[in-house]
């Protein structure tokens, strides 16, 4: 009878760590309720990525940094700004094409992990109560989310 109070204690801890341990997606504080990401969600916006539990998505070199957008053109383009925690920084124009978003890379800092002229496409996704958006590379299936708004 004691192995199965013990048997039965087990189940409910390991069922409370794993309900407490599916917040949501990697990268993120809790559950993201995603969306299709629209020009609003972006324009003059800055959002803080901190935590990639398996590798940015972005690139792989990349640690915690701010992504800055400026305002979007008629062909859903719009300057931004990486800078990088660990003193590098970036620029170039991003575009938004349906549920990807395109980043060109046209200038770096010293410092930075980027070179100018990369470019990366990335699934983008908009959470519809905070305001955080998640990048996913299709490729590997690394994801990660910015900070709440």
């Amino acid at each position: 009878m004691s192995h199965i109070k013990f048997a039965s204690f087990t189940i409910v801890i390991a069922a409370t760590f794993a309900l407490v341990g599916c917040g949501g997606a990697i990268g993120s504080f809790e559950g993201i309720d995603p969306r299709v990401t629209v020009i609003s969600d972006l324009q003059s916006k800055s959002f803080r990525f901190d935590w990639f539990p398996v590798g940015n998505p972005i690139k792989d070199s990349l640690g915690s940094f701010s992504l800055e957008f400026g305002v979007f053109d008629s062909q859903n383009a719009a300057p931004f700004t990486i800078v990088e925690d660990d003193g590098g920084s970036a620029t170039g124009s991003a575009q938004l094409m349906g549920d990807n978003l395109q980043f060109t890379i046209q200038a770096v800092a010293t410092g930075s992990v980027f070179a100018a002229g990369e470019t990366r496409l990335l699934k983008i996704e908009s959470d519809q109560n905070d305001g955080r958006i998640r990048f996913t590379d299709q490729g590997t299936g690394r994801e990660v989310t910015s900070s709440p708004q």
